[in-house]
């Protein structure tokens, strides 16, 4: 009875010993070690591939560049046009190349014998966007187009569609928006 009494002792004594770990090798180890490498790596591709390879890469950084089309703009307007300039903060960086190309498709107009009607897309510093409603002058066309600037402000659209409703601009047979580039 007394050695009941030992038995926590004892078994103390065995947990704070453990036995000795017995080594046994992983049954996946010692089949690994047992392969040989049967497999040989190509040093060169076929040609077949390695042009399927620079085509799919070609086709991916084309999709990530998301490309537009831009149809022929030396084509001249037949008939009277709308032009919608962007006067944004954000087309002042080609301003004076976008009022060129303004002038030109409005002459290109005028000498068809068309109207003109310009409306800028900013309001101005009164809260007023520009507006050349129905010019037959190429002369008062380019005078309104030297005077337009850039603003630094954001663009309402919906009042640019609102002042082009209101003047009857919608219907007019050619409507052609100078922007910026940027998608707002």
């Amino acid at each position: 009875m007394l050695a009941l009494v030992l038995l926590p002792v004892i078994w103390r004594l065995i947990r704070s010993i453990p036995p000795a770990p017995r080594v046994r090798q992983f049954p996946a180890v010692t089949f690994l070690m047992k392969v040989s490498p049967s497999t040989e790596t190509v040093l060169k591709a076929p040609l077949w591939l390695i042009l399927l390879r620079l085509f799919a890469v070609a086709v991916f950084i084309l999709a990530l560049s998301q490309p537009t089309y831009h149809p022929n703009i030396e084509n001249p307007v037949e008939g009277s046009a709308v032009f919608i300039m962007e006067n944004s903060w954000s087309s002042a960086h080609n301003f004076e190349i976008q009022k060129q190309r303004l002038k030109e498709k409005a002459r290109a107009v005028h000498q068809n014998g068309y109207n003109v009607s310009i409306v800028t897309t900013a309001p101005s510093e009164d809260g007023f966007h520009k507006i050349l409603l129905d010019s037959f002058s190429a002369a008062r066309t380019d005078e309104f187009i030297e005077a337009l600037t850039p603003y630094p402000w954001k663009v309402d659209y919906s009042k640019v569609g609102t002042i082009m409703k209101n003047n009857d601009l919608i219907h007019m047979p050619h409507i052609v928006w100078l922007h910026d580039g940027i998608l707002h």
